[in-house]
């Protein structure tokens, strides 16, 4: 029988006397009934130390006590071990683990919630008080703090993995129906935002600092351009920028400063370039640039005297990149550079240009059309195939049907026997029976198995096909190649295609001579196409043996022969694909150390007017 509870406490006893001023007090474990043990969730005596009892005060720790609860239903709501439950509440409290707090805090039931105020003790945490708001704002704000510390530039990544904490306070509040810090979304919101411009920052200043260690200066000249976009920066990402200017800057006044002591003015154009790519312009810088433009003026008027037009043109488009010349300037000297690698198609009863002895020629000759039939297929060796199959009645079949048809008259006149006989033979007459009815059954499940008919396949020997032949048409052409050194070189040009016979309705039908006539007419109107392809291969191969023979002069230490022997042919060879293209100018920009703009701008494939 429960007594009457304390105003202040929820926590009943079931046994116990109550004192003068109404409130509880708790027995010596020896004077409780043994009976309520059982029922119990503790199942012996706990050595209480300073216990905090609901009423208020201290018991002294020197006795042993027993806490019973009211009634069993309130113990079956705190659920199983809520000792062990509240125990591990207080040891994630007391160890700093406050989200984990929080967890094992909302994992109680509502009853032990209340009753977790009163057993354990909590650092900071009055006794009695209640546990729900401490605990939750203890870890959102230690949420906050963490976050607050982990904000550092270069740590957008580390802010992106902490932030789901955030997210799961809130869902576990939201889940559980315990209400929120306040101004919980808000503050998330905040930090999300936040996180967000972390990684633009970062994300910026990473590519900027990967462009400054590549060297790459118009892109961090770029970047440097958007930086009055970004959200903020730090005074440390100040400092380090700052570091990096100087360290390209003082890096590009001493490149100038070799190549211009060493005469090199296209050297000297691309890192004053690439200073003004940073922003930065100094009177040295200036004051270099226009020695630079001088000294390629004076360059190229020097090789246009001594008859060096290879390196006068690179010079002169280095001017007009540099805005110091026309383009139009150069179109003359281009054309009387050139070296044309693509040979010349000479058609039919064109004569042969005399005196151009630099121009390789392509002369056509009369194209032959022929038509061949292919090899025979291999013929069938057999002259039969099938036509059907023959059904016929199973002999084993019928005779079993027979026998059973038998077996069964026999079994009933031993029956009509067996009826009438005396008793000395009827005996004899069951076994008959019996062994007559054994052979019918098994003969009946040998007919129900077997098919009644079978079937054989009819052959019969066939007429012998007439197998047509496939037709090639080959469209031959020899082609006759001059080179400027007089060489007279043979090949030809061959187009084929193969027609094959057509079956309609079963029946195989020989290629017919309108169709080789077609196909003889597609293949003349394909044969200037495959002439000029001819003409494109001759050319790139031509140029791929230049490109070699002036790497191996220029590894041989003569860089100039090697420009004066490829920018000719490479003006020349019209257009041999991107490839060839790509490797002759950087190899050209490599020796002239003019840069690669102004070899674009020589052979006329500059982007720019």
């Amino acid at each position: 029988m429960s007594g009457p509870r304390d105003k202040g406490s929820s926590i009943p006893f079931s046994s116990g006397f109550q004192d003068s001023s109404g409130g509880y007090l708790l027995l010596p474990s020896t004077l409780l009934h043994t009976s309520l043990m059982s029922t119990a969730w503790m199942h012996s005596a706990i050595l209480l130390g300073a216990l905090a009892l609901p009423w208020g005060g201290l018991s002294k720790g020197s006795l042993s006590y027993e806490v019973l609860p009211g009634d069993d239903g309130q113990i079956s709501r705190m659920g199983e071990h809520p000792l062990d439950r509240v125990a591990l509440l207080e040891s994630a409290w007391n160890s700093g683990q406050w989200e984990e707090a929080l967890k094992k805090y909302l994992e109680l039931s509502e009853e032990l919630r209340h009753a977790a105020s009163y057993w354990i003790k909590l650092d900071g945490i009055e006794t009695g008080t209640s546990l729900f708001e401490p605990i939750r704002d203890r870890a959102w704000r230690h949420l906050r703090d963490r976050m607050a510390v982990i904000d550092r530039p270069g740590n957008s990544s580390a802010l992106e993995k902490f932030f789901p904490q955030v997210d799961r306070l809130i869902l576990i509040c939201t889940v559980t129906g315990m209400p929120l810090p306040d101004q919980a979304h808000e503050i998330r919101s905040h930090w999300k935002r936040r996180m967000e411009l972390r990684r633009i920052v970062d994300e910026w200043f990473w590519n900027l600092e990967d462009a400054f260690l590549k060297r790459d200066e118009k892109r961090a000249g770029n970047l440097l351009k958007n930086r009055t976009v970004l959200p903020w920066l730090e005074e440390s990402i100040d400092q380090r920028i700052a570091e990096l200017l100087s360290e390209s800057q003082n890096r590009l006044h001493e490149m100038i400063q070799e190549a211009r002591w060493l005469g090199q003015a296209g050297r000297v154009l691309d890192n004053c370039q690439r200073l003004s790519f940073l922003g930065v312009e100094t009177a040295d810088s200036t004051q270099a640039a226009a020695w630079a433009l001088k000294e390629l003026k004076k360059q190229a008027k020097h090789n246009l005297d001594m008859k060096r037009d290879s390196h006068a043109l690179l010079q002169m488009s280095r001017l007009v990149v540099e805005d110091e010349l026309r383009s139009t300037e150069l179109e003359s000297l281009r054309q009387q550079l050139a070296r044309p690698l693509r040979p010349q198609i000479l058609r039919k009863g064109q004569p042969l240009p005399r005196g151009q002895n630099q121009r390789h020629y392509l002369i056509p000759g009369v194209a032959s059309v022929s038509q061949e039939d292919l090899a025979d297929p291999v013929e069938p060796s057999d002259t039969f195939e099938p036509v059907g199959r023959f059904w016929s009645r199973s002999p084993g079949h019928l005779a079993d049907a027979k026998r059973w048809v038998d077996l069964v008259d026999e079994i009933l006149g031993l029956r009509q026997r067996w009826l009438n006989s005396p008793p000395s033979e009827a005996g004899m007459i069951r076994d008959r029976i019996e062994f007559h009815t054994t052979e019918a059954l098994r003969l009946a499940e040998r007919l129900e198995s077997h098919p009644a008919r079978r079937s054989r396949l009819v052959w019969d020997q066939t007429s012998k096909k007439s197998l047509q032949k496939s037709v090639r048409v080959t469209l031959h052409c020899p082609v006759t190649i001059f080179s400027d050194t007089g060489r007279e070189i043979r090949t030809a040009v061959e187009l084929a295609q193969t027609l094959q016979p057509q079956v309609i309705e079963g029946i195989q039908l020989p290629v017919s001579r309108f169709q080789m006539e077609k196909v003889e007419r597609q293949l003349l109107a394909q044969l200037p196409g495959e002439i000029e392809r001819l003409a494109h291969r001759w050319a790139c191969d031509r140029l791929e043996k230049t490109l070699s023979k002036a790497r191996r002069l220029a590894r041989g230490g003569a860089p100039n022969s090697a420009l004066e022997l490829l920018l000719p042919a490479l003006l020349g060879a019209g257009n041999p694909g991107n490839r060839l293209i790509e490797q002759a100018s950087a190899d050209l920009a490599h020796w002239s150390g003019l840069g690669g703009p102004a070899v674009l701008m020589a052979l006329g494939r500059s982007q720019t007017p």
